[in-house]
């Protein structure tokens, strides 16, 4: 099937493997919670996959924590890292919590942005030279519904970056399956081609994450539907025979 990625099952355990090695030796980051636990879920051991993604949550609050002292709440920093742990809930379905994280990430990165834009900072004049804040605002406005807001955080890249979510948001709005299908594909192409593992880039583009959720959206199988049984906005398989 056009939107089958074959993971090897060796390559997963062996990930599990040296991941865990870390994780014994006391490295308990993010980037080494967030490998067992989607390696985990790939490989079908679901709980033990989410017990590692609620790990990961826990260690990301202490993150949004770290950054409120440092640089006050309604901080860039703040935005962007309680929108990461709003999507790392994504995948174990706790969705009502993602919402709610997704709506106060929302509410800081629209006044961050309002201020820096009143500034001139170059947070607002050059949307592009900072992707991990407007991809991670457009992600957080997909998630609550936004979807044109997501939309218009795109445009501001004036097309010399990618926001996967901002294109997700569009084609829902214009009831294009097609659209996301073509998406899907080049996530595909890119995770393919690069060999990315499922934990690659996740504090950004974050590929394996929208190529799942650009699968949820056409009702195709996806990692999500192991926590989240809401239907499909598209049925794919009407579209497909028209």
């Amino acid at each position: 099937m056009w939107w089958e990625i074959k993971l090897n099952s060796k390559r997963l355990k062996k990930m599990i493997e040296e991941e865990l090695d870390f994780y014994q030796r006391g490295y308990r980051d993010i980037s080494t919670l967030i490998a067992l636990g989607r390696a985990y879920m790939y490989l079908g051991e679901y709980e033990e996959g989410r017990k590692y993604m609620l790990k990961c949550i826990e260690k990301s609050w202490e993150i949004v924590e770290k950054a409120r002292v440092k640089y006050g709440y309604e901080s860039a920093s703040v935005a962007l890292n309680i929108a990461r742990t709003a999507k790392y809930r994504r995948w174990i379905g706790e969705l009502e919590q993602m919402k709610e994280e997704f709506a106060e990430a929302s509410r800081i990165f629209s006044r961050v942005y309002e201020k820096k834009r009143e500034e001139g900072s170059v947070l607002a004049l050059r949307p592009w030279g900072h992707p991990d804040f407007y991809v991670l605002w457009a992600t957080a406005e997909y998630y609550t519904g936004n979807l044109q807001k997501a939309v218009e955080i795109k445009r501001l890249m004036e097309g010399r970056r990618g926001v996967i979510p901002g294109g997700f948001a569009e084609c829902i709005l214009k009831g294009d399956p097609e659209g996301i299908k073509k998406i899907i594909s080049n996530i595909i192409s890119v995770i393919k081609e690069e060999k990315m593992p499922p934990d690659e880039d996740e504090l950004v583009d974050d590929p394996w994450h929208w190529y799942e959720e650009g699968k949820k959206i056409l009702g195709l199988p996806s990692i999500f539907d192991v926590y989240d049984k809401t239907p499909p906005i598209f049925n794919y398989s009407e579209f497909e025979n028209g």
